[in-house]
């Protein structure tokens, strides 16, 4: 496992005149990715309906406000939130988006599993995000989108209120670059955050999740004392839309994590099945990272304590 070294610095987005010609002609979509729900945030509905105290908007209408007028965009819910999803939009009119730009699509859930590894009875969780362009193929949405001439698909997660659907600069960057996958990253800042680490491994970039990752390599530093794994992935990608036909049929490692869950109304350990988007790295030929800023792209909201601290205007 080697750190990668091989990377390009984000430009200004006024200077992303291609990206924005490319959005401006329909050629890009996107999916958020919003199975979860908001247990961890004291919430009880899905994630994306959830308020930011301070600015009084939910996660979702503070994404939705970044979909430009025309394009087009897909949600990906779980049987856990899915309805109340699509009712909440309906309630909020989509916040001013046209019904016909979006989409929703439901992925899989299975159950946690206890200490022992056996299902616990009455629950379901999101089976990860590994396999959206699975479940985006099977709803003939991957279809769809090819006839609108879309040909770029940015992903990013509900819970970043920060990321932007339709980033020019990584539009432009993708394009130009002619890429199958664009990993949009920052560089880490801490050995112990919760973030997945970029790494090289035979000659190709892959993400090790901060759970799977050794002590010794989530504090190595090189000889300036700095984090030799220096790159962080985020979750926030491009993907060629011949890309996302070709891994819909793929079947991805099954990662089991140690979570907190709301159970029978108690919070409970438990482990999670799930399935990571980043594993599709394995299956591209051509995939390049572009480094932005901490602060313009990365404000997670994962519970109460990032709440507090959003810098989120």
């Amino acid at each position: 496992m080697q750190p990668v070294t091989t990377f390009e610095i984000a430009k200004k987005s006024e200077d992303s005149f291609l990206g924005k010609k490319l959005i401006a002609e329909g050629k890009v979509g996107a999916i958020i990715l919003a199975g979860g729900v908001g247990s961890r945030l004291g919430f009880d509905g899905p994630k994306g309906a959830f308020i930011l105290p301070h600015i009084k908007k939910s996660l979702f209408e503070i994404l939705f406000q970044k979909v430009p007028k025309g394009s087009s965009i897909a949600i990906m819910t779980s049987l856990s939130n899915h309805k109340e999803t699509e009712a909440f939009l309906l309630k909020h009119q989509y916040f001013g988006l046209s019904q016909h730009q979006v989409d929703l699509f439901i992925q899989e859930s299975l159950p946690y599993l206890d200490d022992a590894g056996n299902p616990i009875k009455g629950t379901l969780a999101p089976f990860g995000n590994g396999s959206l362009f699975r479940y985006f193929y099977k709803n003939n949405l991957w279809e769809k989108w090819k006839t609108k001439g879309i040909e770029q698909i940015l992903v990013v997660p509900i819970d970043n209120p920060l990321a932007d659907p339709f980033d020019p600069v990584l539009v432009e960057f993708h394009a130009v670059k002619q890429d199958e996958v664009t990993i949009k990253c920052i560089a880490r800042s801490d050995p112990y955050e919760k973030v997945g680490v970029l790494v090289k491994i035979d000659h190709k970039i892959k993400v090790v999740e901060y759970t799977e990752l050794s002590e010794k390599d989530k504090t190595a530093v090189d000889e300036s004392g700095n984090l030799l794994f220096s790159i962080a992935n985020i979750s926030l990608f491009s993907f060629s839309m011949d890309f996302a036909k070709k891994v819909a049929d793929v079947d991805l490692p099954i990662h089991v994590v140690k979570k907190k869950a709301l159970i029978s109304g108690k919070m409970q350990e438990v482990q999670k099945r799930e399935q990571y988007i980043f594993d599709l790295l394995e299956y591209a030929t051509k995939v390049s990272v572009l480094l932005y800023p901490r602060a313009e792209v990365f404000s997670p909201i994962k519970g109460v304590e990032d709440v507090q601290r959003s810098v989120v205007e």
